[in-house]
């Protein structure tokens, strides 16, 4: 590898910065620590210990392994012997982490014995014994915000937990950095709720947080824990030398020296992965999602057993860890690399927290996290033993490896990102509002805790879920409404993917049948995605192909797979603009915040193959899976002089399948990521989408204006009402044939980035709040790209001229004149899916086509079933209707972009394609329907 690696950075040691034993601090607590061969404390713990007992509510971000835990145990303990009826609640982000964490505070425990302090671990796995225990007699109660959710909460009167809250002196929040996003939010929402019950029962506990290295600590713990913090962040622990090592995945080059991308990140982690095991060196491997994990783990698996490294057994010596692993095997992996079985783990960021997994030399991440506080977390794990550790980082084609390649410094000089939360999302509010007047009748008194109450409550007496008594409102919905909603993100739907029980095998072990058993558990979103029929889901190492999936029992079923390839889905976007809240102007562009309606359709996958990561093609599922949900967004207006040249350098391919050349999805991708980056996002939590009249109908006059419909991977939408941008606009992605004006085309394009959460979360908000240092961020990024000319890490695509998406990019600050244009698009097409019609012979099909399209639930569908005759004239489309309202209701713009859509999406249009109506109907019939209708509706109304 060392010739693909481009930079080395050596953080040389640093020495411990020590403070004595603080005056008040118990002399048996000092003996405590003297047993421990711990004479003094570092300068930050002393430093929280002081605060803690001044009354102070604090925050701590100093490094990983600096003591953290001792610093927010030691006041809660001097606290303790003090008053044995003390009690805290240490609040943990996984189950994993609590439990991990009670190992760490055993030894305090046991030197101080149980009749000084008592504390448990109370989660779902809690036995109903050990539960009784920690409510009656427990000092420090280890749980998660589920826990508190569904049990503390909900039953605060009851089963002792009246005690804990009468005497609830300290909540401890680890890790709360990871609470952001619908976990923040809930978090805070969850808390509103505990601090009604803390005053019911006069109590007024501490807020005492740990958090990795983050630019806003004390906004985020303020906004979560709604009071007042100070902050500790000079850490005076000492660090091992640590050496970072940055590596450049090589070139792909065809004939002629013709460069086709980079090997992909997860190739060169799987031959880094093959080298540590070969020496025998304890490690993690950070992948950036759970399909990557197991990518990474079958190619490394692979390579190792073709290698034979250790002999038959190398394969066996690494293993996966992620979400969708049960309990209980992710608990046994944790054993096996305590143990010294594993040598290395591959895993998403579930390990980026500080579960204890033993000694490490190394970590891994494949591809760069996303941001600097995730980067510092994970290579934080190797070293903690005060050794030296390498720690490696394999750029992956984004934007943002590639630009951490220009300028690697940029990674080890710049403060961390923002951690962004919207405790007033109205969806998380109403759940919690609802949970809280089930715990405690709603008063004046809680407008203060939930800004929105004056809109909730009547929506709940609307719905006679409260009804009011004595200026109160009680609770007279459902028993149980905290029940009704996951902390962890806005579904709580949950779909299963079982092993197909049906399937005959050939005889091994004994066996000549698979046993049903449920292989994981998703949310729906997770479920379009990686559970659609024909997807192939990998778990740990495994390869199932899913054969079918059913929206009704929420329930897939699948079984081994053997091929060479894993999947990927692609699909469109509509969205419609519901309400502006502001709008500002910047530069030379406008920008807009409000609420969207965005609606998501998956119809299609692609198939990859192992190793290389070709694109294999695209297949057509067989029902599209589609998700409607209101947003916020941020919105920039794209400048005319932008719009026009893009425009002009659209083109079509031979087929009329698709957009080429669209210097919009560059500009669109540049944005996205410069957003992320300051952010602290993951492509999960936001999107970005160009929204207007992108491209063009082939007879506009210019004959570079012309477009099919877009790539699967692109993401553009059409559309936007120039007389009145707070309307309700359609737009939709992928599609052409738009209507033009005469011009040609509308001047209106806009690009805009959401939240791809239910109701927002406050990303959109924040963007709208960085817009310039977002734009500045992209000019850098594609600007300082080490590519020629633009690739997919600055640009998004090979095929995009990078001066040109560059140009645009600064024009949104600045006109200038466009750059000389280097086109670069050759003949080479991207993998499109066959269509089911030709246009030309689909009349006869007409019936089939629109009796799939309604049962795939595609808009308009319906409506198409009622056309009475269809006929195709060289490139026009006759649709033949019964009466002259369907010919004018058809004949809006909205609705004839609803079948154009259907049409383009299942036929082989032409590039020019016009549809017309003309009525063939019963006219003196309809005449007397009208009539009667008219009639009929004056008698009941």
């Amino acid at each position: 590898m060392e010739n693909l690696t481009i930079y080395k950075k050596i953080i040389p040691e640093k020495s411990a910065e020590y403070a004595d034993f603080p005056v008040s601090l118990r002399r048996e607590l000092g003996e405590y620590l003297n047993s421990r061969n711990i004479p003094r404390l570092y300068t930050h713990q002393a430093e929280m210990y002081e605060a803690a007992m001044d009354g102070a509510n604090v925050v701590i971000t100093t490094s990983t392994a600096s003591g953290k835990t001792l610093s927010f145990l030691l006041p809660v303990v001097q606290r303790i012997l003090e008053d044995p009826l003390t009690r805290a609640i240490f609040l943990y982000p996984t189950k994993a982490l609590a439990s991990d964490q009670y190992r760490a505070i055993a030894p305090i425990l046991e030197y101080f014995g149980p009749g000084r302090i008592s504390a448990g671990v109370y989660d779902g796995d809690t036995a109903p014994a050990e539960r009784s225990r920690i409510r009656k007699s427990a000092n420090i109660i280890l749980t998660n915000p589920e826990m508190l959710n569904s049990a503390f909460l909900p039953n605060h009167s009851k089963f002792g937990f009246d005690f804990i809250f009468s005497n609830l002196k300290y909540i401890v929040i680890d890790e709360l950095h990871s609470y952001r996003g619908a976990f923040g939010a809930h978090l805070a929402n969850l808390f509103r709720r505990m601090k009604r019950i803390c005053n019911y029962y006069q109590s007024a506990p501490q807020f005492l947080c740990s958090s990795a290295t983050i630019a806003n600590p004390v906004e985020l713990a303020e906004l979560i824990c709604k009071t007042s913090f100070v902050l500790i962040d000079r850490d005076g622990s000492p660090t091992p030398e640590k050496e970072y090592r940055i590596i450049q995945p090589p070139q792909i080059k065809g004939s002629h020296d013709k460069i086709y991308g980079r090997k992909s990140a997860s190739s060169i982690a799987s031959e880094v992965i093959c080298r540590l095991v070969e020496n025998e060196a304890h490690f993690i491997a950070f992948a950036k999602s759970r399909r990557n994990v197991e990518v990474i783990l079958k190619e490394s698996r692979d390579k190792l057993d073709g290698a034979a490294f250790l002999g038959s057994g190398g394969s066996g010596r690494i293993a996966g860890y992620r979400g969708g692993y049960t309990p209980l095997e992710r608990k046994e992996i944790e054993r096996k690399m305590l143990d010294g079985d594993l040598l290395g783990l591959v895993s998403t960021n579930a390990l980026e927290l500080g579960i204890d997994i033993g000694k490490l030399d190394s970590t891994l991440l494949a591809g760069y996290p996303g941001t600097r506080a995730s980067f510092w977390q994970q290579t934080g794990r190797a070293g903690r033993n005060g050794e030296k550790c390498i720690n490696y980082l394999i750029l992956a084609n984004q934007p943002f490896d590639q630009y951490i390649a220009i300028d690697p410094e940029w990674l080890f000089s710049m403060e961390s990102e923002n951690a962004v939360v919207d405790p007033d999302n109205l969806l998380i509010e109403l759940s919690h509002v609802r949970a809280a007047a089930a715990e405690m009748p709603l008063t004046m008194d809680d407008v203060g805790l939930f800004p929105d109450l004056g809109e909730i409550i009547p929506v709940l007496l609307n719905a006679e879920e409260v009804k009011g008594m004595s200026g109160q409102f009680a609770w007279a919905g459902p028993a149980f409404p905290a029940g009704d909603y996951s902390l962890r993100n806005m579904d709580q739907t949950r779909f299963k993917l079982i092993l197909d029980e049906s399937l005959e095998v050939p005889e091994e072990n004994g066996r000549e049948k698979f046993a049903p058993r449920v292989i994981t558990e998703m949310d729906e979103n997770q479920a379009y995605h990686e559970l659609h029929p024909g997807a192939v889901y990998m778990h740990e190492g495994t390869l199932y192909e899913v054969l079918k999936l059913d929206l009704v029992s929420r329930t897939a079923w699948a079984v081994p797979f053997s091929g060479n390839y894993y999947t990927v889905p692609a699909g469109n976007k509509d969205t419609k603009i519901l309400q502006v809240f502001e709008e500002t102007e910047f530069g030379r562009t406008k920008v807009h915040f409000g609420d969207i309606n965005m609606n998501e359709m998956i119809y299609m996958f692609k198939k990859l193959q192992f190793h290389n990561h070709q694109n294999l093609g695209y297949v057509q599922l067989p029902e599209s899976l589609q998700k409607d949900y209101d947003t916020e967004s941020t919105w920039i207006d794209i400048p005319q002089n932008v719009t026009e040249m893009y425009h002009s350098l659209l083109l079509p391919n031979a087929a009329g399948e698709m957009a080429l050349n669209n210097h919009f999805e560059g500009v669109c991708h540049a944005i996205k990521n410069a957003a992320m980056m300051v952010t602290m996002t993951a492509g999960d939590d936001i999107d970005a989408v160009i929204c207007g009249d992108v491209v063009l109908k082939a007879d506009s006059g210019n004959a570079g204006n012309q477009a099919g419909s877009h790539t699967p991977d692109s993401a553009v939408s059409q559309r936007i009402s120039e007389s009145d941008p707070t309307a309700s606009q359609e737009m939709s992605a992928f599609d052409s044939a738009v209507s033009l004006d005469s011009s040609g085309f509308r001047q209106k394009v806009s690009l805009y980035i959401y939240d791809r959460y239910e109701g927002g979360l406050g990303y959109s908000e924040k963007i709208y709040e960085l817009v310039p240092q977002i734009i500045d961020n992209a000019v850098r990024m594609v600007g300082g790209c080490g590519c020629e000319n633009g690739c997919p890490a600055c640009v998004g695509d090979y095929s995009l001229d990078k001066g040109m998406v560059l140009w645009g990019l600064q024009n949104l600050k600045e006109k200038s004149e466009p750059p000389q244009y280097k086109g670069k698009y050759t003949e080479k097409e991207r993998p499109a899916v066959r269509k089911e019609y030709s246009f030309s012979k689909f009349p006869k099909q007409w019936s089939e086509l629109c009796e799939n399209a309604v049962q795939r639930g595609e808009g308009g569908a319906a409506f198409l079933q009622s056309v009475k005759a269809v006929e195709v004239s060289g490139h026009r489309l006759v649709l033949t209707v019964e009466n002259t309202f369907y010919e004018a209701w058809l004949g809006e713009p909205e609705n004839m972009r609803i079948v154009e859509k259907i049409l383009q999406r299942h036929v082989e249009c032409p590039l020019d394609m016009k549809v017309e109506t003309i009525v063939k109907g019963n006219t003196e019939e309809s005449i007397k329907k009208k009539e009667k209708l008219r009639r009929r509706y004056e008698n009941r109304f």
